[in-house]
């Protein structure tokens, strides 16, 4: 496909150095995505100790009384279990 076999060497080599560039941007790209992955499971599992930390908080509270109605339905007992209760307003 070239005027002649050193034309057609030289498109071959072209060819093959710019599939090694973007081989090398796409291993750039996945060694980005694995340091946000990284990054990413960090803040998760800090924000869950944190959370975990301030047991007593709306967390603990909420996990205590989801606890709470998981117990009364599996029991059998108030199968239309309901509690009433309101968001109050954060102004930090």
């Amino acid at each position: 496909m070239a005027a002649d076999i050193e034309d057609g060497r030289m498109a071959a080599a072209d060819d093959l150095l710019a599939i090694e560039s973007i081989f090398d941007q796409i291993g750039e790209m996945f060694e980005r995505i694995e340091a946000f992955r990284r990054q990413l499971e960090a803040r998760v599992r800090n924000t869950i100790e944190y959370a975990e930390r301030v047991g007593q908080g709306l967390v603990g509270r909420a996990g205590d009384l989801v606890r709470r109605l998981d117990a009364l339905l599996r029991d059998g007992r108030h199968h239309k279990a309901t509690i009433e209760w309101s968001i109050a307003s954060f102004n930090p």
